[in-house]
């Protein structure tokens, strides 16, 4: 869910990286997958493939995951 783990998959020899808040969104202050998606992207390059794994609700947040 962070820049710097997504870095450490990569570093480390991962060949996907898995973005999951695994049901954080009950807490108030949890972030939603779909929101930190663009700075593991980033974090991880182009090639990297990433699993998104919920924070996706309406056709808009689609086009944004694959955006």
């Amino acid at each position: 869910m962070t820049r710097e783990d997504a870095a450490l998959s990569v570093k480390y020899g991962a060949d996907a990286v898995w973005v999951s808040n695994h049901g954080g969104r009950q807490l108030d202050s949890g972030l939603a997958s779909l929101d930190v998606l663009a700075e593991v992207r980033e974090a991880v390059g182009a090639a990297m493939p990433i699993i998104l794994d919920g924070g996706v609700r309406t056709g808009s947040d689609m086009l944004r995951a694959l955006a």
